[in-house]
């Protein structure tokens, strides 16, 4: 938990952030507007505009509050199903589910999607009980118990994000079968009715929602990133493989020695529903982003957990087990370090501004440089990057012109450096500075010395007279 939680205090915030805090954080007047022109459900909007109300109004608080929410739902989720266990065996289960959700690595994690205040935690955390839940039916475990607990939570989990509602579903679809071919009739009756109610919740923000939809997404920003959805699943697989070694040893392991028993085939059963279902609604229209399927992820943690418990390790191979995961995890934090965004390129121009307090700074909206510029979608998303620079002007106490790519500035000769920011948009590296100054509508006049600095989505360039 502490690896988790360090990554999301260090790390710098980023657009979808100023997304969240723009919905979240609207004037009561704006709010349902807001809410209705998102294009993911109000749900984990309406909960974090509490959440920003806890942090005052700090992101970087609201941030780690929230994730630790996510956190104390799954641990508490966790307790409670397994709190009618008897004895160590078998608990020892649930113990390793949590401990390989929490440190698992690659881009599907909660880790990873922890550093960001989004809903992906909380999805993180319900498909991991819904995912465990499966394993107590697959297990013969008696669930009946749990069984209006789960409602509630296959409900949250199919309505939270639309989605990830197709990796909830398939979670659901699974269960209520395993429970039926089990003779667990009561699970399979409510986690059923659960996930109808969730299909209905979701069906009915799509109808109110999808006005405002049409009205604003003429561009869609994911068909024209040029990943298609099998390289989102191959990546993904790739990195969660690599960057949970540990968990893939195991299930090998459990393979090779004949461990696995048949009824934990249930727990792989929601991959190929979902994942089919996923690339038939992306050939529909493009809707895959590695973050938006990790209910996956937590559906390779329970098979891990599983596979671990039929191996019967000592309580001195589950320390070393145990160890060997969190370490592996601290190095994840080294290897793959918090994100670098935003928040550096506004501390180097507020450091160039401190040693010059004249210096003038424009930023401009990523939109200009992509081919959906003048679209609806940009001039949607427009206030969200003003919002974003602004409020690191005000943060910084420098001034900052917004640039919107129409009506042309010059830069002149002055004793402070002019600098331009643009952030967000991918590739602006390999544009030159004159391609920088045209499409932003700056000029410059002979002479000034240019300094840049540049990174994959983000450019700052800096203007001297001398």
């Amino acid at each position: 938990m502490a690896v988790v939680i360090a990554r999301a205090v260090l790390a710098d915030s980023w657009l979808d952030e100023y997304w969240q805090l723009w919905i979240s954080g609207a004037p009561w007047d704006e709010l349902g507007g807001r809410l209705l022109a998102d294009t993911h459900p109000p749900w984990f909007n309406l909960l974090a505009r509490a959440i920003l109300f806890l942090a005052g109004g700090s992101l970087e608080t609201a941030r780690v509050v929230s994730l630790i929410g996510a956190l104390g739902l799954l641990i508490a989720g966790t307790a409670r199903l397994s709190r009618f266990e008897q004895g160590w065996t078998a608990k020892r289960v649930y113990l390793f589910a949590l401990m390989f959700i929490l440190v698992a690595g690659g881009p599907l994690s909660i880790g990873q999607l922890g550093d960001s205040f989004r809903s992906y935690p909380w999805i993180i955390a319900v498909s991991g009980l819904q995912s465990l839940y499966l394993l107590q039916i697959a297990q013969g475990r008696a669930v009946d118990r749990n069984a209006s607990f789960m409602a509630v939570l296959t409900i949250a989990s199919v309505s939270l994000h639309l989605v990830h509602a197709v990796g909830a579903i398939a979670i659901a679809l699974a269960t209520i079968a395993c429970a039926l071919q089990s003779g667990q009739r009561r699970a399979a009756l409510f986690v059923g009715g659960a996930m109808l109610v969730g299909i209905f919740i979701d069906l009915s923000v799509v109808y109110f929602q999808s006005v405002q939809w049409a009205l604003h997404n003429d561009y869609n920003w994911i068909g024209h990133s040029g990943v298609s959805a099998m390289m989102v699943f191959a990546e993904s697989a790739k990195r969660t493989f690599l960057g949970s070694f540990v968990m893939t040893f195991i299930i090998l392991a459990a393979i090779v020695t004949s461990r696995l028993q048949p009824s934990d085939i249930w727990i792989v059963i929601p991959f190929p529903i979902a994942v089919l279902t996923w690339i038939l609604l992306d050939r529909i229209t493009p809707i895959l982003v590695d973050r938006y399927i990790c209910s996956m992820l937590t559906l390779f943690c329970i098979l891990s957990a599983a596979a671990l418990d039929r191996l019967n390790p000592s309580h001195l191979l589950t320390i070393f087990t145990g160890m060997i995961t969190i370490v592996h995890s601290a190095a994840n934090l080294a290897i793959d370090p918090p994100r670098r965004s935003w928040d550096s390129r506004a501390r180097l121009i507020e450091s160039e501004v401190t040693k010059c307090p004249g210096a003038r700074v424009y930023a401009a909206s990523a939109w200009l440089f992509t081919a959906g510029r003048g679209t609806r979608a940009a001039a949607f998303e427009d206030p969200v990057m003003r919002f974003a620079y602004q409020r690191f002007a005000s943060r910084g106490g420098f001034p900052l012109t917004y640039l919107d790519g129409i009506h042309a500035s010059t830069i002149g000769y002055s004793v402070c450096p002019t600098i331009l920011w643009v952030d967000h948009a991918p590739g602006i590296a390999q544009n030159s500075v004159d391609d920088v100054l045209k499409v932003v509508k700056l000029n410059r006049v002979p002479g000034l010395v240019v300094r840049r600095a540049d990174s994959p989505d983000a450019s700052v360039l800096m203007f001297d007279s001398r």
